[in-house]
């Protein structure tokens, strides 16, 4: 166990208790809903990731580090109450990363992962930790991760979307373009309901062929992209407009748009 999480165990969650003036629950709960002390504690934990803004860097591990001996007192007092125990390790499992802790990291996002009311907060975890081993560029393990949110949170759709496409760009990165295309070409077929999804694919498929300049693939994924689009809810939807804004800003076609402007 490292340094500050001791202290956060050993001191520094008593004396956050004694700062927020946390009362001691008068029945634990296993409700799927927390507590009103629980929705409290979780809201005052969070707010002071605020006191970060514009600090450097010092000044914001300090603040995280104080966030962290919130979250973890909520894991104490709340240990009862399943969805604020899920919610309390995942955002302490953030913080650990952003405090440069990738292995207490892992472990708490892999907890989330075993709780069964985790729900969205499971498939988070999950891609998380599908980050984690993409960032040391570990590909084929990252991809593994990534592939467990679309197979082990089936209902978790917009996860498992964003999934895919990491997965994608974790084979592209491992020169197995031929995989990667697959899986950006899985994500269009599997999950039209989420529109930026599918749009940040036939992105990343477009992208892919204008890297192996071929100019002609790139535009006729942009062109079927935007067929695509034109078939999304009715005409002046909220979905077909928010579709159309997606696609206007897919970084193929700025790109193309480039090399249009020097071919003049």
């Amino acid at each position: 166990m490292n340094r500050w999480v001791g202290r956060c165990l050993a001191v520094g969650l008593l004396s956050s208790l004694a700062v927020t003036g946390w009362a001691q629950p008068e029945s634990a709960t296993k409700s799927d809903k927390p507590s009103a002390e629980a929705r409290a504690a979780l809201k005052h934990a969070a707010s002071l990731r605020r006191e970060a803004r514009g600090q450097e860097i010092e000044q914001k591990h300090a603040v995280y580090r104080r966030m962290a001996e919130a979250y973890e007192g909520i894991l104490d007092r709340f240990a009862e109450e399943s969805v604020v125990r899920v919610e309390a390790r995942f955002r302490l499992a953030e913080l650990n990363r952003l405090l440069g802790e990738i292995e207490r990291a892992t472990e708490l996002y892999e907890q989330v992962t075993t709780e069964e009311s985790a729900q969205a907060f499971g498939a988070r975890a999950r891609l998380e930790i599908g980050h984690l081993y993409r960032r040391a560029k570990q590909w084929r393990t990252a991809e593994e991760h990534y592939a467990r949110v679309w197979k082990e949170h089936i209902d978790q759709t917009v996860y498992g979307a964003r999934a895919m496409i990491w997965a994608g760009k974790c084979a592209a990165q491992d020169d197995r373009m031929d995989e990667a295309r697959s899986q950006w070409r899985e994500v269009t077929n599997r999950y039209g309901a989420h529109f930026a999804q599918v749009i940040q694919a036939f992105d990343a498929l477009a992208d892919s062929q204008l890297d192996a300049k071929d100019r002609a693939g790139a535009e006729a994924v942009i062109a079927e992209c935007e067929r695509w689009v034109e078939a999304v809810g009715s005409p002046d939807s909220k979905e077909r407009e928010a579709a159309r804004k997606s696609f206007e800003k897919m970084s193929t076609r700025k790109r193309l748009a480039k090399i249009s402007g020097g071919d003049r």
